[in-house]
C-alpha cells in the first residue's frame, strides 16, 4: 500500500516533470536568431499554437524602437525598397546590384552570373588591358568565361569614372546597346551614393535592387586572414598568425554595421544605434541570402530578377552551376580551417587551420555588431521567404532549374 505521503511526494515528482518538459517544449521553439534586446520581449509560445500569430521579426524591431530608431542614411534612397522589386517593379527601372562583403561568395556569385548565365557585369576590372578599353567609353572585355563592362567598381574613382560613363542606363557599346545586368562592388556607399545618384542628363533614375550573401562573421574573418595570409605568402618571412592579424592596430572589425550605419572610421567605436541602423537598411533595402543556404538563396536571386535578366528564354549551363554551387566554386582557400574549442591556445596547436579557443574568442569580441547582424540576416531570410512564392513559376522547371 502507499501511504498519503507516498502518493504526495509522486504527484509531486509528476507535476515537476510535466512543468519541466513543458518549459523544454516551449524553449525548443523560441526563435534562437533573435537579438538580446527581442529576446527579451518575444512571447515564449510554440510557433503553431492555436490562436497565437506572431509578430514578424522586422515588426517586432519597429515596435521596440519606434520612438528611438535612427534615420538611415540618405544615399539609401537611391536603393529600391524590397518590396518593390521583389514584387514586380518595371525591371528596367533598376540595376541589380550585389553587395561584396569580402570572403562571402563574392567570386563565386560573379561566376555564377557571369559564365553561368551569361550576363554582363559591371565588377572589378582593374587588370592590365589596351588603351583603348580605359578610355571613359563602354566596352565589353571577356575575362574568366565572364563579360565585363571596362570599369573597376572597387575604388571611388572608379565608381564615378561608371558614374560618368552612365553605365546604369542602356549604354552603346563595341558590341551594340546593352543593359548591364548586374554590378557587383564591396563599396556600398559609394555605389549607393554615386552611381545610383540621380546625377546624369536622364529623367528617370535608375536605382539600385541590392541583395547580399551573409556569412557568420567568425567564419568569414578566419577565411579572409587565410586569404590575405596565402596572397602575401613570401620565402623566409615569419608567418604571422591569426591571432597577431585579429589583434593588430589596423584590424578593422564589425565591417557590416560600419558600411551600412556610414561609420567607416575605424576610429569611431560601434554602437548599438548603428547597429539599428544596419538592420533597418537591411530590411528595407535588402534581399537577403546566406551562404549556408546558398541553393535557395541562388533560386532566390534567379527569380528575383526574373524579368530582368530574361530568365524565360536565357539560356543557363547546368553544369557551370553545379561546379559553382557544389565542387569547384572561387577563389577557395587551399588551407581547410578548423575551430577546435579543446584546444586552449594557438601555442597548443601544431596543426595549420585549426582555429583555438582563445582566438575564436577574440573574432568573437572584435565582431560582436556583425555577429548580432548575421543573426538578423538569418531571421529576415526566412522572413523574405513569402516573397518568393509564386504557384505559377518554378526555378526547377526546364531552363531554368537552380541546381
Amino acid at each position: 500500500m502507499i501511504n498519503r505521503r507516498d502518493r504526495s511526494a509522486i504527484v509531486f515528482v509528476l507535476i515537476a516533470c510535466v512543468f519541466l518538459l513543458g518549459y523544454r517544449f516551449n524553449s525548443h521553439y523560441i526563435n534562437d536568431y533573435q537579438s538580446a534586446y527581442l529576446r527579451q520581449t518575444t512571447p515564449i509560445v510554440p510557433k503553431f499554437m492555436a490562436g497565437y500569430n506572431p509578430p514578424t521579426v522586422s515588426q517586432q524591431v519597429i515596435d521596440l524602437f519606434a520612438d528611438q530608431m535612427p534615420p538611415i542614411p540618405v544615399q539609401y534612397s537611391n536603393l529600391l525598397d524590397v518590396e518593390d522589386y521583389i514584387s514586380g517593379a518595371n525591371e528596367k527601372e533598376f540595376v541589380p546590384f550585389f553587395w561584396h562583403v569580402y570572403r562571402t561568395g563574392g567570386g563565386t556569385m560573379a561566376q555564377l552570373l557571369g559564365e553561368c548565365l551569361r550576363l554582363t557585369l559591371a565588377s572589378a576590372f582593374s587588370f592590365p588591358i589596351d588603351s583603348m578599353f580605359t578610355a571613359d567609353v563602354p566596352r565589353i572585355i571577356r575575362y574568366d568565361n565572364v563579360k565585363y563592362l571596362n570599369v573597376n567598381l572597387w575604388s571611388r574613382e572608379g565608381i564615378q569614372r561608371a558614374k560618368n560613363m552612365e553605365i546604369a542606363h542602356e549604354v552603346k557599346t563595341d558590341r551594340g546597346k546593352l543593359w548591364v545586368d548586374a554590378v557587383l562592388s564591396p563599396d556600398l556607399e559609394g555605389i549607393t551614393g554615386t552611381l545610383f545618384s540621380k546625377k546624369d542628363r536622364y529623367s528617370k533614375q535608375m536605382k539600385g535592387a541590392m541583395f547580399i550573401m551573409s556569412r557568420n562573421p567568425i567564419e568569414r574573418e578566419i577565411s579572409k586572414f587565410f586569404s590575405i595570409q596565402a596572397a602575401n605568402k613570401k620565402p623566409g618571412a615569419r608567418a604571422f598568425t591569426l591571432s597577431d592579424w585579429i589583434t593588430a592596430p589596423t584590424y578593422n572589425g564589425n565591417i557590416m554595421v560600419r558600411q551600412l550605419s556610414g561609420k567607416i572610421d575605424p576610429q569611431l567605436p560601434v554602437t548599438m544605434e548603428d547597429l539599428l541602423v544596419a538592420k533597418e537598411v537591411l530590411r528595407r533595402k535588402c534581399a537577403i541570402g546566406l551562404l549556408e543556404e546558398k541553393q535557395e538563396s541562388w533560386r532566390r536571386i534567379q527569380k528575383l530578377y526574373h524579368g530582368r535578366w530574361d530568365m524565360e528564354h536565357r539560356e543557363i549551363d547546368a553544369v557551370c552551376q553545379d561546379k559553382m554551387m557544389n565542387w569547384g566554386w572561387k577563389n577557395r582557400n587551399s588551407v581547410k580551417t578548423f575551430i577546435d574549442m579543446t584546444i586552449e591556445d594557438e601555442l597548443q596547436s601544431t596543426e595549420a587551420g585549426i582555429v583555438d579557443k582563445m582566438t575564436y574568442k577574440k573574432i568573437a569580441a572584435q565582431n560582436q555588431m556583425d555577429l548580432l547582424l548575421y543573426e538578423y540576416t538569418k531571421h529576415l531570410f526566412l522572413e523574405q521567404a513569402p516573397l518568393y512564392e509564386d504557384p505559377v513559376f518554378n526555378l526547377s522547371d526546364g531552363n531554368v532549374a537552380a541546381d
